[in-house]
C-alpha cells in the first residue's frame, strides 16, 4: 500500500487554532479555524482540537498520514507531552496521546516555532540546509535550530531559543522576570517598550502621545520620526546580538527570519544582519545567508511532523 499522501496541521494558539490539510508538497488543500476558549479547561480545548481534525479528515480525498501539533511552550516531542504552556495554563499534558484517542489519527507533538521551522524543512525555505537556525518574531521572538534535517529539540525542548536570552546591555525588564532578553527590544512587546520607556525624550513625536501599535512604530520609522528610530536602533541591535550568538554557537548555514513582524522589518534585518557578520561574528562563521520564511501557516508547519 502507498503512503499517505495527506497531514492534519494544528496551529493552538492563546485565542484560535487553527487546521489545515496539507499534500506532500506543503499545499494547503482546506482549512479550518476554531476559538480556543482555553478558559473553559485543557479537556475542552483538546475537544475542540479534535472536532477540527476529524472535519478535515473526513474531507480528505485521501488517506490522512496522521496530526501534527503546534503548540506554545515546553514540549517533550519524543512523548508528545506539553510539559509548560502558560497561555493555555496547561503542564504534564500527555497532549499527543489525548488526541490520538479522540481522532484515530497518530499525532506528534511540538512546540510551535519547532513547528516551524519542520515546516521550512521539508516545504520551505531551510529545504536542503545541514544546519539552520530559525528567529520567529511577531509579538514576541521564539527560535529553533535544526541539524541534519531534524529539528533539535534540546534537554528540555528548548533548544534554539533566543528571546527569553538575556544578552543586551541595557537590562530592559522581560515580561519574563529577566533583563535584557531579545524579547524586550526586537517584539511587538518590545517596541511598546520602548515607547514607554523613550517617550519622554522625544516629546514632539506623535507616538509619545499613545499606545501606537507595531506597526505605527515600523512606519513612523520608516517616515523618519526621532522616537521610532530610537526604538528601531535598540530592535536592530539585538537582532545583531542574535545573529552572532546564531553564528557563533550554533554554526548555521541559514538564518531563517518569520513571523508578522519579521517580515514587516525584513530589510532593515536583513541589512542589519549582515553588518553583524562582518562586525560581530569570526571569519569562519561568516558565511551564513538568510532567508524569509517561505510557510506562511503555522498550521502547514505543523503537519510536516505528521509526515517524518
Amino acid at each position: 500500500m502507498s503512503a499517505p499522501e495527506y497531514a492534519i496541521g494544528v496551529d493552538i494558539g492563546g485565542t484560535k487554532i487553527a487546521f489545515a490539510l496539507v499534500d506532500r508538497s506543503g499545499q494547503a488543500l482546506d482549512t479550518h479555524q476554531l476559538a480556543t476558549n482555553a478558559g473553559s479547561g485543557p479537556d475542552a480545548v483538546i475537544e475542540a482540537a479534535a472536532e477540527g481534525v476529524r472535519l478535515l479528515a473526513g474531507r480528505s480525498p485521501g488517506r490522512v498520514a496522521g496530526v501534527g501539533v503546534g503548540v506554545p511552550g515546553f514540549v517533550d516531542f519524543e512523548w508528545g507531552i506539553v510539559r509548560n504552556a502558560v497561555n493555555l495554563g496547561w503542564v504534564e499534558m500527555p497532549l499527543a496521546a489525548r488526541l490520538a484517542e479522540a481522532t484515530g489519527l497518530p499525532t506528534r507533538v511540538q512546540n510551535d516555532v519547532n513547528a516551524l521551522l519542520d515546516g521550512e524543512l521539508r516545504f520551505g525555505a531551510a529545504r536542503g540546509c545541514r544546519a539552520v537556525a530559525l528567529a520567529a518574531i511577531g509579538t514576541g521572538v521564539g527560535g529553533a535550530f535544526a541539524f541534519e534535517g531534524k529539528v533539535v529539540s534540546g534537554a528540555v525542548g528548548s533548544a534554539g531559543e533566543i528571546g527569553h536570552t538575556p544578552i543586551m546591555p541595557s537590562r530592559r525588564l522581560c515580561r519574563c522576570g529577566l533583563r535584557g532578553c531579545v524579547e524586550a527590544y526586537l517584539s511587538g512587546v518590545g517596541l511598546a517598550s520602548g515607547v514607554s520607556e523613550h517617550r519622554a525624550d522625544f516629546p514632539a513625536s506623535p507616538l509619545a502621545q499613545g499606545e501606537p501599535a507595531a506597526r505605527e512604530i515600523v512606519a513612523a520609522a520608516d517616515a523618519g520620526d526621532k522616537l521610532a528610530l530610537a526604538i528601531m536602533a535598540e530592535a536592530l541591535e539585538a537582532w545583531q546580538m542574535v545573529v552572532a550568538v546564531y553564528a557563533m554557537i550554533l554554526n548555521p548555514e541559514r538564518i531563517v527570519i518569520g513571523g508578522g513582524l519579521g517580515s514587516a522589518l525584513a530589510p532593515r534585518l536583513l541589512e542589519a544582519g549582515q553588518q553583524a557578520l562582518q562586525e560581530q561574528v569570526l571569519p569562519f562563521a561568516r558565511g551564513l545567508t538568510f532567508a524569509l520564511a517561505e510557510v506562511q501557516s503555522p498550521a502547514v508547519g505543523a503537519a510536516a511532523a505528521a509526515f517524518a
